[in-house]
């Protein structure tokens, strides 16, 4: 269990966002996501091996064939160095968030063409 105690409004309400969703829930084991080609992240050398947004949370949609999940496959698949795979996602490959709560919460910039 974490404790964490602010007033911080911008820090409450990212706070309320994660609390009320739920991302380690059964029922997202039937979504997709995006496997890359793995990376130590340099910010707390952390291996990522799935597409992810915010605190190391895999970015993850309902349908294997959403256009925004096949725009970020192909963006990093013309990149080179991703070597991206659509997958099923299974709670046992970590914390998820869906692509549309990543949005609301800030944590996915718009893709580049």
């Amino acid at each position: 269990m974490t404790v964490i105690i602010t007033d911080n409004p911008a820090l409450i309400n990212f706070l309320d966002k994660l609390v009320t969703h739920d991302y380690t829930a059964e029922s997202f084991d039937e979504y997709y996501c995006i496997n890359i080609q793995p990376f130590k992240c340099n910010g707390c050398a952390k291996y990522i091996c799935y597409v992810e947004a915010g605190p190391h949370m895999i970015v993850i949609w309902k349908e294997k064939d959403d256009d925004r999940l096949l725009e970020v496959a192909e963006v990093l698949k013309r990149d080179g160095s991703y070597d991206p795979h659509v997958v099923s996602y299974n709670r046992i490959l970590g914390p998820c968030i869906t692509w549309e709560d990543a949005e609301e919460l800030g944590w996915i910039e718009s893709i580049q063409h």
